[in-house]
Parts: C-alpha cells; structure tokens; sequence
C-alpha cells in the first residue's frame, strides 16, 4: 500500500502471492456501506473527492439486495454511497445476469444500464435487448428504452418498441413508442 500526502490519495495493488486487494466497506459510523465485499488487481482511494476506484478485475458483493458487480473498473462515490462503471459491467441479481457497457447504482437499489443492455435469466427463460434501462433492484420495476426487444421460448413471444415499463416480480411488461410488434405463438 502507497499514501501520495500531496495527491491525497492512497493506492494498493497485488502481489504474486496475493492475486487480489480484498476490501470490506464500511463508513465513519461503523454501519456498512451498501454491506459490501469488494476485490480487485488494484485499488485507488481518493480523498478529497471521496472516490474509491477498483481496477482491474473488479468484483463487489452486495448483501443487501444481494448482487454481485463485475467490471475491469468499478468506482464508488463515498459520499453518495453510488457505484459506477464507464467500462462493460456485469450484474447478477436473484438469477438475473445484466450486462452492458455501462452502468450505475445508487443506495436505494436503482440500477441505470447504458448501452447495448441485455437481460437473460428471465422468467419462462426471457431475454430483454435495449439500449437504456432503469431497474429498481427492491421492487423490481424496470423502464426500458431504445430498440427494445423481448422474447421467451416457452410460451413463444417476441416483442418490439421504442420503449417499454413492467415489473419483474409480476412477470408484467408494457411495450409502447415507436413501432410496437408482437408475435405469439401458443
């Protein structure tokens, strides 16, 4: 580990003997972040502006909702307690695997997907392909927007739109905007 005094800034890396900087967060209370578990090749923590960025090969468990984040570079926000990705980012949620080349998530459990979004993992085995996402992780309500598509196989439907709201726990899904097209098959 390195403290820089005049960058304000302390930075860890691995060793060969251990492949991993392995972080347990918890604020100046004593409460845990997000109650969370994190590792990396590397890490930064920036003081003045409260950053704390993991590179490469980042990982954070999450217990409360439970998740795990995946990115070459994760970076958290301490004061407003917000993980972020501008890299590709990788997130498995109660079955669900998010990916897309960008994305956020916040304390309350909003998760904002940017970029070539897709969700496998769905009920009747769906899968949901957008360019934008928005998905409360506690009450599972999702907007999507951007080239939506939607399919299942088992009944078969596939969807398309511009934009689309539902809820992931009542297995709802409003497809609107744009050309809207929908094939059943029963």
């Amino acid at each position: 580990m390195t403290w820089w005094p005049r960058q304000h800034r302390i930075q860890a890396s691995n060793s060969e003997a251990n492949p991993f900087v392995k972080l347990v967060l918890n604020s100046s209370s004593g409460q845990p972040v997000f109650q969370q578990r994190a590792q990396a090749e590397g890490m930064e923590l920036w003081l003045r502006s409260q950053q704390l960025i993991l590179h490469p090969s980042a990982q954070v468990s999450i217990t409360s909702p439970q998740m795990q984040l995946n990115s070459q570079k994760l970076i958290l926000d301490l004061e407003k307690q917000e993980w972020q990705s501008p890299q590709p980012i990788k997130i498995q949620h109660q079955g669900i695997i998010a990916t897309a080349q960008q994305g956020k998530l916040n304390g309350q459990g909003q998760l904002q997907l940017l970029n070539q979004v897709n969700l496998t993992g769905l009920p009747q085995r769906g899968h949901l392909q957008t360019q934008h996402l928005s998905w409360n992780l506690i009450t599972q309500q999702v907007e999507a927007q951007g080239s939506l598509a939607y399919q299942q196989p088992s009944p078969w439907l596939h969807l398309t739109g511009a934009r689309a709201v539902g809820n992931l726990r009542d297995q709802t899904l409003q497809v609107q905007g744009g050309r809207v097209s929908a094939d059943l098959v029963p």
